[in-house]
């Protein structure tokens, strides 16, 4: 029993590595197996013909001889005239290939032109069988007419045959079924994209004609409102898998060197651009979410600005829901990609750069996701005109849940590539920096006090996430405000909280004291901790760091250390603070605590 077993274990082994060796270069196989596939065809047809001829006494084919293949004398009858005939009739028919071929000019199979396929993209290789037939015609009603060269008319006759089956049977294949092509399609379409990002192809060499073709069919068919446009998407889905399968490294790389350069990855992001541009937010939301839970697979970060908009595009998509049961599986649906999106900004810090020469990593471009989707949401929900102040408040609950489920999955033990194996490894738990959730968490503080929401400011403190990242929340919530208040934002018609009244700040900060400055908040480890991460990551030049932040998170090193040591001097923790303090700061930092 124990053999079988070892042995029923060892082929599933052997037909996992198959199919890990098969991702990684069935762009190679196939075009190889399609030749080997059309030239024994093509010698299978030859001896077909070849066979048919010797059954009809025209051919004698001797192995032994050394002109092995002898033409027979064929004595002309009858028969032979009617098979003209019966060539000529078949041959004309090639007027109705010819308006098979131009009814098929704008067909496109996943954004390749059907004509493309067919020929190579040479309509050479379609006229060279028309040529033959209509040569071999012409030399047969010579024959008929001098009524001699049985042979030859036969030999000619079964080849227009040949050519004619050929041309309607590959022509009409393209009407029954094109799944033949598509496995022909992903090995080009790949090498292509391989090609871009290998060799670091600039935006003004770029000049992929079939990743171009694929782009504007894709986009063409959306405009149309053509759901043939998903079997694109498919194809560019799995593009993109197999690609940061094979070569993650330098996908990251080409994107961190040229974050709008050409890719499959921005094409794709085009698309879903076009998707919400044509209010198909619903499968542009199940898109998005599956290119960042791909990218998060493959342990990639991607720098591209564009995926911010798509967020805030998707997000906006919550002013027009017309009741709280819309809103709230819009938002179920938004959850997944909130999660995605921590995960990303994960990765842009943790991730490993050393692959990349030094004197090179401090001029890639860094564009990380921004922070705000929590309060992008709960400002599309305040504004939204259609929903009741009850079901605003049931909606921000629901956001209290999403916000504290979002935090947990992304921390939680995942499976990714780096527990892809036949054997079993133990999953790794992720540990994220507190600035991911605690700057989203500060930035929903800062937009319920700047609409003077007391009831969503008082839920929204009492978030259920690490005390390191309320922390962070809440130290950088009322360092902000007296930044802002400092530079007098709130009379800067630029910046984005415009208009904030600090005295309402305030008295909000002040009723909810209990909440907000907790035992475990003002202790000294969770102080210390804090002005750790705070003094370390919100004045940090370091590049991928600092652009993960918002603006209005960017403090001077004595205004962080101002606040800490008023912290501790209230609350007498004896907190290690290096450095210089801005004593002009203490009056506005005592009123918050």
């Amino acid at each position: 029993m124990k053999y079988i077993q070892r042995i029923n274990r060892f082929a599933k082994k052997i037909k996992w590595d198959y199919g890990k060796w098969f991702k990684l270069n069935e762009h190679l196989i196939t075009p190889k197996l399609y030749k080997v596939k059309t030239t024994i065809s093509i010698m299978l047809l030859m001896i077909a013909y070849l066979f048919l001829m010797m059954f009809l006494d025209v051919l004698d084919i001797n192995f032994s001889s050394r002109h092995f293949v002898k033409l027979l004398d064929v004595k002309y009858q009858d028969v032979y005239r009617d098979l003209v005939v019966a060539q000529i009739g078949g041959t004309f028919l090639t007027t109705a290939i010819l308006s098979m071929v131009s009814s098929i000019e704008n067909k496109h199979v996943l954004g390749e032109k059907a004509t493309d396929l067919l020929f190579g993209g040479k309509l050479f290789k379609f006229y060279v069988p028309m040529f033959v037939l209509y040569f071999a015609m012409i030399i047969n009603i010579v024959l008929v007419i001098k009524e001699k060269n049985a042979n030859i008319i036969s030999l000619l006759f079964f080849l227009a045959m040949y050519i004619l089956i050929f041309l309607i049977t590959k022509i009409g294949s393209i009407f029954v079924t094109t799944k033949r092509y598509h496995n022909l399609l992903y090995a080009k379409y790949y090498r292509e994209c391989e090609k871009t990002i290998i060799n670091k192809i600039p935006p003004r060499n770029y000049d992929s004609k079939l990743l171009t073709n694929l782009k504007e069919e894709t986009l063409k068919l959306i405009c149309d409102n053509n759901i043939s446009y998903i079997k694109n998407l498919n194809m560019y889905k799995m593009l993109i898998d197999r690609i940061l399968f094979n070569i993650p490294k330098q996908f990251q790389e080409y994107h961190l060197d040229m974050p709008y350069a050409p890719s499959i990855f921005n094409d794709f992001i085009e698309i879903l651009e076009n998707l919400i541009f044509h209010k198909n937010h619903t499968r542009a939301l199940q898109y998005y979410s599956w290119i960042l839970n791909r990218v998060n697979y493959h342990n990639i970060f991607v720098s591209y600005d564009k995926m911010n908009e798509i967020f805030d595009d998707l997000a906006n998509k919550i002013l027009d829901l017309n009741n709280e049961h819309e809103v709230r599986n819009y938002l179920k649906g938004l959850s997944s990609v909130i999660t995605g999106i921590e995960l990303q900004q994960h990765f842009a810090l943790s991730n490993d750069y050393t692959y990349i020469e030094k004197n090179r990593l401090k001029y890639l471009t860094f564009y990380c996701y921004n922070g705000n989707y929590f309060e992008i949401i709960y400002k599309n929900i305040y504004e939204n005109k259609y929903l009741t102040s009850n079901e605003k408040i049931n909606l921000y609950t629901e956001l209290y849940d999403i916000f504290r489920m979002s935090a947990h999955t992304g921390c939680n033990v995942i499976y990714d590539i780096t527990n892809f194996a036949f054997d079993f490894k133990e999953p790794r738990k992720r540990i994220m920096s507190p600035c991911i959730v605690g700057q989203a968490m500060s930035l929903l503080l800062l937009r319920a006090l700047f609409n003077k929401d007391k009831r969503s400011f008082k839920l929204f403190s009492g978030m259920n996430v690490t005390e390191a990242e309320k922390s962070f929340a809440i130290h950088t919530t009322i360092l902000a405000l007296v930044k802002m208040q400092k530079e007098n934002m709130e009379r800067n018609i630029y910046n984005e909280f415009y208009g904030i009244n600090f005295e309402y700040c305030r008295q909000a900060v002040d009723e909810n004291t209990e909440i907000i400055f907790t035992p475990e908040f003002i202790s000294a480890k969770m102080l210390q901790e804090g002005y750790n991460n705070i003094s370390t990551i919100c004045i940090e030049e370091d590049l991928y760091k600092s652009s993960l932040l918002e603006y209005i998170f960017r403090f001077e090193k004595a205004l962080i250390n101002e606040y800490f040591l008023l912290l501790d001097k209230k609350f007498m923790t004896q907190i290690n603070i290096e450095g210089d303090c801005d004593e002009s700061y203490a009056t506005m930092i005592n009123q918050y605590i």
